[in-house]
This record gives C-alpha cells, structure tokens and sequence, in this order.
C-alpha cells in the first residue's frame, strides 16, 4: 500500500484542538458533534453519500458513493462492508468496489443484484435514492496484483454471489 492510500492521523494543529473539544463533548467526541452537520466530515467512523444511481438492468443498480474524511484509495479486486438499518435492523454485507481507484473525484461505485429475499439488496436497489448518507468500512481484501507485476492480465467476473469478487 502506498503512503497515499493510508489514512492519515490527524496532526498538529488540528489534532490538540480535537483533543480540546473533545474534553468539552464528553462522554462523546467532537466528531459526533460534527456528524449533524456533515456525516461526510467525522472521524469517529466511516459515511459515503450517494451522488448517483444508475439501473443496469430491471434489478441491478450501480450506486456512486462520495467517501469520507478517512477514506484511502482501493486497490483492484477489493471490497467494502455496507451497512443500512431496514425496518428498524442494522444489516452488513460486503460489496465489491466495481470502480476504478484512478477516479479523479475521489468517488467509488458499487454495483448490487436484487436478491429474492434479500433484505438489503432489495433495499439498496429499490429505495437508495441521491443524497442519502450510508455507513461503509474502509477498502478491504488481498485479491489484487502487485503493483510491479510485469504482465496486464484482463479479469472478468459475473453473477451475484455470497462473497465479493
């Protein structure tokens, strides 16, 4: 992984005046605070906004998401762990990343399959709608080339499946 795919701790500055604040926002953190603003700017876990739905097909979408404060690029062939409270239950499932990390707006997509009787497929196919705020976990997975790899082998993958590509 390279220095700019970390994420970066806060420094200086900037990490005394959370620890100050953070004094006055107990038993939370300041970043709990900030999260009624934006929940794109908190530290304490990870959003994405949904900046775009395109319908591949009848049920399948492909959701562009705006990551967050502590967001680090992916790498080919990982995935991420969305999750949604659907009524009134938080559900996790884990989605490939179906964009390339070389976006210039810093964006990532997913692409989803309306399972029959998949709770949060469904909801994310159905009912995820531009502007709604959503839970994610950083890029994960160790399924890419290394980056001195000397050969451009061409992936492809189908289907919908239990586990990320």
């Amino acid at each position: 992984m390279t220095q700019a795919q970390e994420p970066k701790p806060q420094k200086g500055w900037l990490a005394r005046l959370a620890a100050i604040t953070d004094m006055f926002a107990y038993p939370l953190r300041t970043s709990h605070y900030v999260e009624l603003v934006n929940p794109l700017w908190t530290t304490h876990r990870m959003h994405a906004k949904v900046v775009d739905v395109w319908d591949e097909t009848k049920d399948c979408r492909t959701i562009t998401l705006q990551p967050g404060a502590n967001w680090r690029l992916h790498r080919p062939g990982q995935h991420i762990r969305v999750g949604i409270p659907v009524d009134g239950r938080h559900y996790t499932r884990t989605y490939t990343i179906s964009s390339p990390p070389e976006r210039d707006d810093g964006r990532f997509t997913i692409t989803v399959k309306k399972i029959d009787g998949g709770r949060l497929s469904h909801h994310i196919v159905r009912h995820l709608k531009v502007g709604d705020h959503i839970p994610v976990g950083l890029p994960q997975g160790d399924f890419y080339l290394p980056d001195a790899s000397p050969i451009q082998p061409l992936f492809i993958t189908a289907g919908s499946g239990i586990t990320p590509a």
